[in-house]
């Protein structure tokens, strides 16, 4: 319990430990009060039930964010249960620096921010889920649409091959499909890979340290015995306010052909000067601006009519829904590897915009 708290305590993550000596059996019981008492840890409390008001007991119980109510057997039998193959979701690495989701159906949601002092991001353990500017509730970059059930947010990442049909994603939504998921959390950053058909995918996904963008650096290793040409397109909407709702009919999307990306303008948000914008490394296949024009009509996000277009629509102006959707395309020869680098941010103004963004046309990986 000591060793928790004291790495709880490093990680910023402030916690009070409460200890109620409940053993039944009395010289088990003084030797946990001896060893409980030599713990002189800031925030970390043991009390003798016996020697306290039921009132108090039944207060600590009604204010505390977890109770664990077992004994020293059942915490042994269930690290024994751990070692001998239960179900785990994931640990941390052998240096502690990472934490790896091995099992990405995991009881809820399990996210990790990634931010600077101007921009940030949320993930999930099923992909990227919000991003924002300044201001995380009033100026959102993306939507903040939370949902613990399902965890459907309206970003995505698609890598089709085009010789045989099939998607990929390196994240879990929305495809859900089969292979094998794995997650790795670190300091600033997190790596979503999916393995299946002989092809490999990794996206790094992090936040610079001095500027306001969103990296995912993406990369392919096709394992198979023949070269593949791959199109990888990138989806997330947009909101430039608190709420998308807010916002619908109001983003002016433009494309700049001199810095090869997407900008978006909101006069009515919270930073009125600030411009998003949008870029692939290399040069951009194509791009669409459209929610609708994306995603079809009586469809879904994870069968958008786009992913079985040669091209993105390449719409520009305002639309009822805007979106910032990207397609590079790449061809990988047999047992060889490339990568990709898509951002998204947002600046105080066009030209901070259009710098950043070349900043990443020739990224060094």
């Amino acid at each position: 319990l000591s060793r928790i708290h004291s790495l709880m305590t490093e990680s910023s993550f402030m916690a009070e430990f409460v200890v109620l000596n409940c053993c039944d059996d009395p010289s088990e019981k003084a030797q946990i009060g001896t060893c409980l008492e030599r713990i002189k840890e800031p925030g970390l409390f043991a009390f003798d039930p016996e020697r306290m008001p039921d009132q108090d007991q039944a207060l600590f119980e009604s204010w505390a964010d977890l109770v664990l109510d077992t004994d020293l057997t059942a915490l042994k039998d269930c690290a024994r249960q751990r070692r001998d193959g239960g179900r785990t979701f994931g640990h941390f690495s052998d240096d502690g620096k990472e934490f790896i989701i091995t099992d990405i159906l995991t009881p809820r949601p399990w996210s990790h921010i990634l931010s600077n002092p101007e921009y940030g991001a949320l993930v999930t353990c099923h992909g990227p889920a919000y991003a924002w500017f300044i201001n995380s509730q009033q100026n959102r970059t993306t939507p903040y649409v939370p949902d613990a059930v399902v965890d459907q947010w309206p970003r995505a990442l698609f890598i089709k091959d085009a010789s045989t049909g099939s998607v990929f994603s390196p994240f879990f939504h929305p495809l859900k499909t089969e292979g094998t998921y794995t997650v790795r959390y670190g300091m600033g950053y997190a790596v979503f890979t999916h393995e299946r058909e002989g092809i490999f995918i990794e996206a790094t996904v992090f936040v610079p340290a001095d500027e306001p963008v969103e990296v995912w650096l993406v990369r392919i290793r096709n394992n198979t015995a023949i070269d593949k040409k791959f199109s990888i397109t990138v989806y997330n909407e947009l909101a430039l306010a608190d709420h998308s709702d807010k916002t619908r009919f109001r983003i002016m999307a433009e494309y700049d052909a001199e810095s090869d990306g997407l900008l978006f303008r909101n006069p009515a948000a919270t930073v009125p000067q600030a411009v998003a914008f949008g870029t692939v490394s290399g040069r951009m296949h194509s791009f669409d601006t459209d929610r609708r024009s994306f995603i079809g009509g009586n469809r879904a996000l994870c069968n958008s009519q786009a992913l079985e277009a040669d091209r993105l629509a390449c719409s520009t102006g305002i639309d009822l829904e805007a979106i910032a959707a990207m397609r590079s395309d790449v061809l990988i020869a047999a047992g060889h590897e490339e990568s990709v680098v898509f951002v998204l941010g947002q600046a105080q103004g066009k030209d901070d915009a259009c710098r950043i963004m070349q900043n990443y046309k020739d990224p060094v990986y």
